[in-house]
């Protein structure tokens, strides 16, 4: 079953992996990233390869270290984004989570979504003022849900 959400606010789903400044490059706006193997395979990189790693430790910008004709033999993928990104500095970005190389919402957070929307909308609705005890609030919106507080919320979805 394959659904479309449309998302009403900023997601960032990781998958806990960071890409230095020193593997991608912005152009055209597009994010590129480097396929760093293919770079330290090649044999042009080979001789300045001592000097890419004495300087990869303070310098943030890859243009800085290597000629763009260098790198930019080797693009891994290319994203679009927002054209104010063209020009600033580089940062460490956080990668997204991906199947078959698409970006994608797992069914756990979007669970997680829902529960926490239904739990606001019941609790609210019931005037429940004292919001510490989670496992109370998870019984008290399950049993208005199903009868029950003894089942699972992801059983009920």
């Amino acid at each position: 079953m394959i659904f479309r959400i449309r998302v009403l606010s900023p997601v960032h789903i990781g998958n806990g992996n960071a890409i230095s400044p020193l593997e991608y490059f912005i152009e055209n706006n597009s994010f590129v990233r480097i396929d760093m193997d293919k770079l330290f395979n090649d044999p042009d990189f080979i001789p300045q390869m001592r000097t890419f790693i004495d300087k990869a430790g303070f310098e943030r910008n890859i243009s800085k270290i290597l000629s763009q004709n260098l790198y930019k033999k080797h693009p891994l993928y290319a994203l679009s984004v927002h054209s104010s990104a063209k020009g600033s500095n580089p940062i460490e970005v956080r990668e997204y989570i991906k199947s078959a190389g698409r970006v994608f919402i797992p069914g756990s957070s979007i669970k997680g979504s829902i529960l926490s929307g239904v739990m606001e909308t019941i609790l609210k609705i019931k005037n429940v003022r004292e919001l510490s005890d989670f496992r109370t609030l998870l019984g008290i919106v399950l049993n208005e849900i199903t009868g029950s507080s003894m089942n699972e919320f992801s059983r009920w979805i």
